[in-house]
């Protein structure tokens, strides 16, 4: 019971509710930044054969709802990315090369499975979870991998 002239202890707020699950869903990428300066044509030596490493300038997951999800071949990560020195864990998803930027649960996530490369891996983006220290909600994240 609260005592006189204060207010009741709350819990803190969820942003979602985790008392039914989120339906799944492939998550949108966001186009990659152009290119500042426009890249000069260099004739390709071995042509249209072989594989080559994708820029850093992949399409990147845009979360916007509880359940979207991403699954590919991990391919590892770039730290200290942008402004933020965040990281950005790179994947081959059907064919294509895309890019998720890390939040500090993904990270911690990734840092506890440890996947290899060429792991399959799922990233199942959770919602926002209140962190009670006044700060802006952070991003939770579902991670597996085969």
């Amino acid at each position: 019971m609260a005592k006189p002239g204060r207010p009741p202890k709350s819990e803190p707020a969820r942003t979602v509710a985790l008392d039914k699950p989120a339906k799944a869903a492939l998550v949108q990428f966001s186009a990659p930044p152009e290119p500042q300066e426009a890249q000069q044509e260099v004739a390709d030596p071995w042509g249209t054969t072989g594989q080559e490493a994708p820029s850093n300038l992949t399409p990147a997951a845009d979360w916007q709802a509880p359940g979207e999800y991403i699954d590919g071949e991990y391919l590892g990560f770039t730290a200290d990315v942008g402004p933020n020195k965040s990281r950005l864990y790179h994947l081959k998803h059907r064919g294509d090369f895309v890019s998720v930027w890390g939040a500090t649960i993904l990270d911690a996530r990734m840092d506890t499975l440890n996947p290899p490369r060429g792991a399959q891996v799922m990233i199942q983006y959770l919602g926002t979870v209140d962190t009670g220290r006044g700060l802006n909600p952070a991003k939770n994240f579902r991670v597996k991998m085969k």
